[in-house]
């Protein structure tokens, strides 16, 4: 048996003979004609390649063709499809089919280009992404900012002697929810916890 031309078979395709259509969803998709493929076959195997529609179907406006090729010994199957194309009716409903060869031809080389791939033939054109597909560019990672801590708090800066003493003011009638209000008189004001000691300095320091 023949080695089989693996580099032939497997080397990509120039970018000028990769063209685009739409495919389902909207979404542009990259493929090859059907002369490009049979060429690159005549090249791998000498000419010494068969194709051959072994059955086909219609499917609601569909052809479905069970393709096969044959070379050096190797056979690789693959279906094909092509819409059945017609001429617009009235009123909106179908009309009759264009031609009927013509859509069971498209299949057939539909199902010749993927019988084809399984000798490697365009097979980097699934290796890259298609149009519309690309990948985003990644966004950097942010940057830490050189003011945030770690999760601790950080200790307020000590207040001047006169900052203190008006905190010290306003925070004598201090309540518990650490909101200002009347004060009873006759009572000490209660010590302030290390949280709303930086609440009221806070509040001084936007006056």
């Amino acid at each position: 048996m023949e080695t089989i031309n693996l580099d032939a078979l497997t080397r990509p395709f120039d970018p000028a003979q990769i063209r685009q259509r739409e495919g389902r969803g909207g979404k542009m998709l990259d493929y090859l004609e059907t002369h490009a493929v049979i060429t690159r076959l005549n090249e791998a195997f000498s000419g010494a390649w068969s194709f051959e529609a072994v059955e086909y179907k219609t499917l609601e406006g569909e052809i479905v063709v069970r393709g096969r090729l044959t070379a050096q010994g190797i056979t690789k199957e693959q279906f094909g499809s092509s819409d059945v194309h017609r001429h617009k009716g009235q009123d909106g409903e179908k009309g009759a089919p264009v031609s009927i060869g013509d859509d069971l031809k498209a299949a057939a080389s539909d199902a010749l280009k993927k019988a084809a791939t399984l000798f490697g033939v365009g097979l980097h054109l699934y290796d890259r992404p298609q149009a519309g597909q690309r990948p985003q560019q990644q966004r950097p990672a942010p940057q830490a900012d050189p003011e945030a801590g770690t999760g601790a708090e950080r200790p307020a800066e000590a207040p001047s002697a006169g900052r203190r003493a008006r905190i010290e003011s306003r925070t004598a009638t201090a309540g518990r929810d650490g909101e200002t209000g009347p004060g009873e008189p006759g009572k000490a004001t209660p010590a302030l916890s290390r949280s709303r000691w930086r609440v009221a300095y806070e509040r001084v320091q936007t006056q």
